[in-house]
């Protein structure tokens, strides 16, 4: 992988990626002053559903990618042609079929979940609007992975961005002109759906693609398609785990909107630090696929341990100044009202620090094709924390739903270290525990200490810029004590810190 592709790549994903948190971090309070808590509710639990149906994928998304970089090396680029026009073909069925399945839980779905009369008119509408644009979407994606297996993702990212810009126009437009419920979200979804013409545009531009004419190869397009389904159920368990919360949420409670809410509220903060984090997949895949295909198990080892400790101090920063800041986040963010919501954000912070580490080690699971134990753990993890999460909703609310995906993600991460690293693909799960270990506990220690220490170390009033005044000196606080412990304590050098990431 070159060097300039990597920076650009990275720079832009990471740009779009903070970008579109940021929107969504400053969105969410303007949109509930706005609408609402039980109208903003209606409109999650409908993006919710919708969400769920995107496992129809069945995994295409990254077979396409891996076959189409596959195929333009080798310069089959007519065969590329040819499998992308039917993927067509194939996503705007699952497009229609989306469409269907919303439109009838629109029509005949209202006993589905704890709303009232009136609200299950709005979300039916809601629900009408994501069917119209169905078919774009799922279509759009065929583009998408075109554009990623000619190295253009910076291009992706790019319009993504100008999209984001969008959104937040409408934002301001719909606070300060007054625009309705339904109105907002037909533009939202509008604008999302609106990708289709750059990346179409730009597909004919590289000549990616010739004709949006529906196409049927399927002696060459079944390969993709069975590659796929092997990493179909993988995909719908984990999937699952994370999407199903709020639906079960909505299904279980007795204030459903109310409940998806403060769920939505903080949901930002954990969004974010996926956004951030879920870019390592990406990166360490290429890597982990040429290591994998090579069979030097010294390098591996190697890459293993090394990508594990940097992954680690990067989950760290991303997720320990989230719970230690939870109380002052969500202060800032939403007002006072939501404070008793920062238990529930501090332990979503630190579940994701066990789980975010661990891209590495994952990435070489599915370099290595040896998938067959993780698929098997993960319907069981997540089977469990979907009926803990239906069993606690009732008592605990929004608690229920952390919890649950919390007791998912330690599964997945003990059985990775007891289990799957030695045994399945044979890496040093010793040396890559203690290798996340020291700079996590590094960094909740330095955790405890600040949020022991500092209320009797200095006082902020409570106005809501001093709160982010304390909630600044507190994080600061924190990183300088955890940085001048990694590098005290040699955890990481500089020289290392380059090499992986020149390498990478």
């Amino acid at each position: 992988m070159k060097t300039g592709y990597y920076v650009t790549s990275v720079f832009w994903s990471g740009l779009a990626k903070v970008f579109n948190a940021v929107v969504g971090f400053v969105s969410i309070p303007l949109l509930l002053k706005h609408f609402g808590m039980d109208q903003y509710g209606i409109l999650s639990l409908a993006t919710a559903a919708n969400t769920y149906l995107q496992l129809m994928d069945l995994g295409m998304n990254m077979g396409s990618i891996t076959f189409f970089s596959q195929w333009r090396a080798k310069g089959e680029h007519e065969r590329i042609q040819r499998v992308a026009g039917t993927s067509i073909s194939l996503y705007g069925l699952i497009g229609v079929l989306n469409a269907l399945i919303l439109i009838a839980i629109g029509l005949w779905g209202e006993g589905l979940f704890q709303v009232t009369a009136a609200e299950f008119v709005q979300l039916r509408l809601a629900l009408f609007i994501l069917a119209f644009f169905s078919v774009a979407n799922w279509v759009t994606m065929v583009f998408s992975q075109l554009l990623i297996s000619a190295d253009r993702i910076a291009f992706t990212q790019q319009v993504q961005l100008v999209q984001t810009l969008l959104r937040l126009l409408l934002i301001v437009v719909t606070v300060y002109a007054g625009l309705g419920l339904h109105t907002y979200y037909f533009f939202t979804t509008l604008f999302f759906a609106g990708l289709f013409i750059p990346y179409y545009a730009k597909c004919r531009q590289l000549k990616l693609i010739h004709t949006l004419r529906p196409q049927w190869h399927w002696s060459e397009f079944q390969v993709v398609l069975l590659y796929s389904l092997s990493l179909f159920v993988l995909t719908f368990f984990q999937m699952s785990a994370a999407n199903s919360r709020p639906i079960l949420l909505g299904m279980f409670v007795s204030d459903a909107p109310r409940v998806i809410a403060e769920y939505r509220i903080i949901e930002v903060f954990p969004a974010f630090i996926l956004s951030i984090g879920g870019m390592m997949t990406s990166i360490f895949l290429p890597k982990a696929s040429g290591m994998t295909a090579s069979g030097v198990q010294t390098d591996i080892d190697l890459f293993a341990v090394r990508a594990t400790r940097m992954t680690s101090i990067m989950s760290v920063v991303l997720c320990v100044p989230v719970a230690l800041l939870a109380e002052e986040l969500i202060e800032v963010y939403v007002g006072p009202d939501y404070v008793h919501l920062a238990v529930w954000l501090r332990l979503w912070a630190l579940s994701l620090l066990i789980s975010l580490h661990t891209s590495p080690g994952n990435s070489l699971i599915l370099a290595s094709g040896k998938t067959r134990v993780l698929v098997v753990v993960t319907v069981i993890a997540c089977l469990l924390s979907m009926l803990s999460n239906a069993l606690l909703s009732p008592y605990m609310e929004v608690g229920s739903a952390v919890l649950s995906y919390a007791g998912y993600l330690l599964v997945m991460v003990v059985s990775d270290y007891l289990y799957i690293y030695p045994q399945s693909i044979g890496l040093p799960s010793k040396r890559m525990f203690w290798a996340f270990a020291k700079p996590a506990l590094l960094g909740v220690t330095a955790f405890a200490l600040i949020d022991y220490a500092w209320p009797s170390l200095l006082h902020v009033g409570n106005a809501r810029f001093e709160i982010f005044v304390r909630g600044l000196l507190k994080g600061i606080a924190w990183l300088l004590l955890f940085v001048g412990g990694l590098f005290g304590l040699r955890i990481m050098s500089r020289s290392e810190l380059l090499q992986l990431l020149g390498r990478a």
